[in-house]
């Protein structure tokens, strides 16, 4: 029996992930490495839409088009998920996708037939999907997945489902991204990898990626750099606590390009966290968005 595939993908604002998810005895499985592809989300319509549409062609170019079960997006928000509509304006990205059906012209441009599925899915869900059903939250009944990264990403899962109602859980988003933190800033501001750079220069350190400063705080102790990744985490944690224990989680699992250095800060997070809450690295790490986007269209979750 040929082996069949959904192609997923996590769209972000500077670049796209992208990987093969294999279906092997009903279960899913990132086939391929994934990958990273840039993309100007500044762009014109026809440029942003031809990245996307390279991506797809790169990878019909590998295997037959008869195995592909799918294409399944984590996408940002505002957008209109069930029709792949992009809604996103004035929010810095993708603003010239405003109005434009994605999902017809990615199936339009490259030809495809009406048995290839095409489904959005909001970016911070497909995340904790993938942690629910494979990664660090598969254990729990309640947890919050924190996407920590360029933005600040959440979403609160119970049952294996995004919540978005209920005590602990914001009213108007049901996401945390739009709070306002002891800091004096929203969430998405203060908890960004914007807001930890800043945090890094002002103790005099400037490196191009945060990955560099946690490498260069790790290979040579310093312990002035893991200072800051200590407070910044902690203050995050502390910021989520009260949000966590009124909706009841018994963990927050964390991911994104942040939980790489979890290794610096895991334990003072922690401890901010309280002794009623479990800190879970993702074991997924890149991986969870895009087998969570991949979830509800094979286990016809609905969400």
């Amino acid at each position: 029996m040929k082996t069949k595939y959904y192609l997923a993908f996590d769209v972000g604002g500077t670049s796209i992930k992208h990987a093969l998810v294999s279906v092997d005895n009903d279960s899913l499985q990132v086939k391929t490495i994934p990958e990273r592809t840039s993309v100007n989300c500044h762009g014109t319509k026809e440029e942003i839409l031809e990245c996307f549409c390279n991506i797809i062609k790169n990878y019909l170019n590998k295997i037959d088009i008869n195995n592909l079960l799918g294409l399944t997006y984590g996408m940002p928000g505002p957008f209109d998920y069930e029709n792949g509509i992009c809604l996103m304006k004035d929010v810095n990205k993708y603003d010239s996708l405003y109005g434009i059906n994605v999902k017809q012209e990615i199936k339009n441009r490259l030809n495809l037939n009406d048995s290839i599925i095409i489904n959005f899915k909001n970016d911070a869900e497909v995340a904790g999907l993938g942690e629910a059903y494979l990664g660090g939250g598969k254990s729990y009944n309640k947890f919050v997945s924190l996407t920590l990264g360029t933005g600040f990403g959440s979403i609160f899962m119970e049952n294996k489902k995004p919540c978005f109602n209920g005590p602990g859980v914001p009213e108007e988003t049901g996401m945390l991204y739009a709070e306002m933190t002891q800091l004096g800033d929203l969430a998405l501001n203060a908890f960004s990898y914007k807001a930890l750079e800043k945090r890094l220069t002002d103790k005099g350190f400037n490196f191009n990626t945060i990955k560099d400063a946690a490498e260069n705080g790790r290979d040579n102790n310093n312990q002035d750099i893991i200072a800051v990744f200590k407070e910044f985490t902690s203050d995050i944690a502390t910021f989520v606590r009260p949000y966590a224990e009124k909706f009841g989680a018994e963990a927050v699992v964390i991911g994104g390009g942040m939980a790489n250095a979890a290794d610096l800060y895991k334990d003072d997070f922690q401890k901010a966290l309280g002794e009623n809450i479990k800190l879970e690295v993702s074991p997924l790490m890149e991986q969870a968005p895009l087998l969570g986007s991949a979830i509800p269209v094979h286990y016809q979750v609905a969400l």
